[in-house]
């Protein structure tokens, strides 16, 4: 059986926090590569291999936040996520380098608060798509479980259910 693009995603994220807490093995590391490839090719087709400077794939999504560098606090939305970081929709972004923080509902977990700093703007004054990249800062065990579960929230949100059922086994078959 093919398996669908959210079990791949899936599969993905599972071997791409393994590989930032506790390393993987060889094949694990090949068949994460190999996953990588597959989905950068599936979401970016025209993106020359290795041109990325994420270190995780994005997936689009449409969250609710809080931002804000002490003592400034803004609503706004969160485009797409990835586990190093997010893009934040706003006509107001901060300054490429600031540091800032960010609030995000998490639904069963409340709200998780997650450091990061401004890694890019896009669009200009009036654009349809404006605001900022935010790459994550270091954080704890409790924020990278509750952004782990943001990111395969969004992965089923954007492409359904995994195949072989109800989603809870998302491990390697």
């Amino acid at each position: 059986m093919r398996r669908n693009i959210s079990s791949l995603f899936l599969n993905y994220a599972k071997l791409d926090r393994k590989r930032t807490t506790e390393g993987l093995l060889g094949l694990e590391e090949q068949i994460r590569a190999t996953l990588e490839h597959e989905l950068t090719q599936k979401f970016s087709p025209d993106l020359p291999q290795g041109a990325s400077r994420r270190s995780s794939i994005r997936v689009a999504t449409d969250l609710r936040c809080t931002f804000g560098a002490l003592p400034l606090a803004r609503d706004a939305s969160i485009k797409d996520l990835s586990r190093s970081g997010v893009f934040i929709r706003t006509d107001a972004p901060l300054a490429v380098g600031s540091e800032l923080w960010i609030r995000i509902p998490v639904p069963g977990r409340g709200t998780v608060e997650v450091a990061g700093v401004v890694a890019a703007h896009v669009g200009d004054e009036g654009s349809a798509l404006r605001g900022m990249g935010v790459r994550f800062a270091p954080m704890g065990p409790d924020a990278m479980e509750a952004v782990d579960a943001l990111y395969q929230s969004s992965i089923v949100q954007r492409f359904g259910v995994p195949t072989g059922g109800d989603g809870s086994h998302w491990g390697l078959d």
